[in-house]
């Protein structure tokens, strides 16, 4: 799912350094060392970029390798040319190229930029580069405004797709479809500390008189963030509003019940869909229809949570048949007498490939479990 890199000004670097991606610029890298260091001691994922839409003209090569080696990249933006699709070609060819030749101190994953004066310029500079041995990930400029449109194209590649800042708004997000929200690594921006001098709002659109000057500007703390967590807090609802959970547990003791209506409540505000036994059971139903709506709901889902305490016989078996369809199990064990589930059949099944087992209930570990 899509991860927003949010650039911020120098002197508010450590703002956009809360997410788990981020991008750098060469100039800045070069220019500032407080920066640098900043960059160099984050722990994400670092993109750097070659810097051609702050200077006019991409960084040369060697300048952003040097950069690189400075904060320790884990992926570098090759140069390119501003809507130019043979000078682009030909300068990512060279690259490409020289850094055959040249002793490095890791192995950056490659970003290519495409470029074009028109779309059809763009589309064939896309395929263009996507074909070149050595690139990993293709780069789509906000100049190519109806770049949500292009999932087409995208198709075409099984290479990364990264989104190279926003045109007016975030609010290109919204406009993506499920499949382009999943198939766009990342995207970065620099509209969070722009907007925040003037809103808290995420979807707001940037000003049209001013632009931020990324060496000396500041932002609006409170508001960066809440437009950076409104942000994040759309795409994970989208993301998890596509995952169908199923919630196992014993239902026979008041304690049980209000523990069930509990998790179900926390799994929906975040998102995600969820089948609870104990709804359709309280629903008036005729009860000679709960295994076959039961078994439906266990077929469709995609995440089991379940809570072996007291091995209720009507959980173990859907234990055991989550297990024998290789669905993804979370099993909740919260009994302090025994650290480890006594069972080692049901400990076997409930820690298998990808299950897990859990001390409680905790919804937002459950949600980074089930994100990755």
């Amino acid at each position: 799912m899509i991860k927003l890199a949010s650039i911020t000004p120098v002197k508010d670097i450590k703002l956009g350094l809360e997410e788990p991606i981020a991008m750098f610029l060469t100039h800045l890298v070069l220019q500032h060392p407080d920066y640098a260091l900043a960059a160099r001691e984050y722990e994400g994922y670092k993109i750097l970029d070659n810097s051609l839409i702050e200077l006019g003209s991409a960084m040369s090569l060697d300048k952003v390798l040097l950069a690189a080696n400075i904060i320790d990249a884990d992926e570098i933006v090759l140069p390119d040319a501003f809507q130019k699709r043979g000078e682009t070609y030909e300068l990512v060819v060279k690259a490409l190229e020289e850094l055959e030749t040249k002793t490095l101190p890791k192995k950056y994953k490659i970003m290519v930029v495409a470029q074009g004066s028109d779309k059809d310029e763009f589309y064939k500079s896309f395929k263009e580069l996507a074909a070149l041995p050595g690139v990993d990930v293709i780069g789509v400029p906000k100049i190519q405004k109806e770049r949500v449109t292009y999932g087409d194209l995208f198709k075409t590649t099984t290479k990364e797709i990264h989104f190279l800042g926003c045109p007016e708004s975030l609010d290109e997000i919204r406009q993506m479809s499920d499949y382009l929200l999943t198939r766009v690594r990342s995207i970065d921006t620099c509209i969070p500390a722009l907007n925040s001098i003037l809103t808290d709002d995420p979807w707001e659109k940037r000003p049209t008189d001013y632009t931020i000057n990324l060496h000396t500007d500041r932002v609006d703390v409170c508001n960066y963030r809440r437009i950076v967590g409104g942000v994040k807090k759309y795409v994970r609802e989208r993301k998890n509003n596509n995952i169908y959970i199923y919630l196992a547990g014993p239902l026979f003791t008041n304690a049980e019940r209000r523990a069930r209506h509990e998790e179900a409540h926390w799994l929906r505000i975040f998102g995600y869909q969820v089948f609870n036994p104990l709804e359709l059971n309280e629903s008036g139903v005729d009860p000679s229809l709960f295994f076959e709506k039961d078994l439906e709901a266990m077929k469709k889902c995609d995440v089991v949570i379940l809570t072996a305490d007291n091995f209720d016989s009507g959980t173990m078996v859907e234990l055991g048949w989550f297990f024998a369809k290789n669905k993804r199990v979370i099993t909740i064990w919260s009994d302090m007498r025994h650290e480890l589930i006594p069972n080692l059949f049901v400990r076997g099944a409930a820690s298998s490939g990808k299950n897990v087992i859990l001390p409680e209930f905790d919804i937002t570990r459950i949600d980074k479990i089930i994100n990755g």
